[in-house]
């Protein structure tokens, strides 16, 4: 596999005892700590949300975090940006949410931002949606940072086939698929699909695993049961394959959002998540 890919400890993996759509998602833990704690566990990058981002900036500005990450030799990318292809006042809101978080990737030299499809089941032109992830592109260039889609079953954005279709009706450089061990098992995607995809079309990477059964609905299991690499049932190492298949030498998030995972220290939970993802991908590609 030659050198180790950096890993990026995401938002959620290190937030602690807060759980995504539920009340404020502002982690309980300082930014100081959970730095430290990433970058004593073996990462290279730490995710940051847009809400947490914003709590902070009242105490020392962009300035104060990025003097964090710096201490701590680590990168950021940030999430996450929705409804960035809507129009009336859902797009008003989402523009004001798309500045604020590309100020905070240029601030902050984000290496990329995540965005996502919707969850109300709205179906959007595609070529609204392809023009609109142009002009996202364009705007996150002029930042200095990336965009990349999560592909997530149950979304607007729901397999790779659309994302693929988005990313390449666009063609623009920085803009890209983040592809996410869980929800390409949750969706039933066939690794060679992913595999086929062209080179560059992949610009990030996400790992976890989990019960092949999915138990209660798709959010609350994508919420609540994902477990460590290489502790649940998933195939990562043919997922793994298929993403180096592509032509993918990028970076690796590591995404655990579980009830035992949040009851963890920050520091147990970057060592162990870590320490995890690293043995499979020196399983499946080393």
């Amino acid at each position: 596999m030659g050198a180790p890919p950096a890993l990026i400890a995401s938002y959620f993996t290190l937030a602690g005892a807060v759980r995504p759509l539920e009340g404020s998602m502002v982690s309980p833990v300082p930014l100081a700590r959970r730095a430290e704690a990433a970058a004593a566990g073996g990462y290279q990058g730490i995710g940051l949300l847009q809400e947490d981002i914003a709590a902070m900036l009242p105490a020392g500005g962009h300035a104060g975090i990025a003097a964090i990450l710096r201490a701590n030799g680590l990168f950021c990318e940030i999430e996450v940006l929705g409804d960035w292809f809507t129009d009336g006042a859902r797009r008003v809101a989402a523009d004001a949410e798309r500045r604020a978080i590309l100020a905070s990737a240029e601030a902050l030299e984000a290496v990329h931002v995540k965005v996502t499809g919707t969850l109300d089941g709205t179906q959007w032109p595609l070529p609204q949606v392809i023009e609109s992830f142009a002009g996202l592109c364009d705007d996150a260039r002029a930042a200095g940072t990336a965009i990349t889609i999560e592909v997530m079953p149950e979304t607007s954005i729901p397999d790779v086939a659309t994302g693929r279709a988005i990313v390449a009706g666009a063609g623009r450089a920085n803009g890209g698929l983040l592809i996410d061990s869980f929800h390409m098992t949750r969706g039933a995607i066939p690794f060679a699909e992913i595999a086929a995809l062209a080179p560059g079309i992949v610009n990030h990477v996400e790992l976890d695993d989990g019960r092949l059964e999915q138990v209660g609905s798709y959010l609350e299991d994508t919420i609540d049961r994902r477990a460590l690499c290489g502790e649940g049932e998933f195939d990562l190492d043919g997922f793994l394959q298929a993403i180096a298949a592509t032509g993918y030498a990028g970076r690796y998030g590591v995404e655990i959002l579980s009830h035992a995972h949040r009851a963890l220290s920050v520091e147990e939970a970057a060592r162990a998540s870590c320490a995890a993802a690293r043995g499979s991908l020196a399983r499946a590609l080393g």
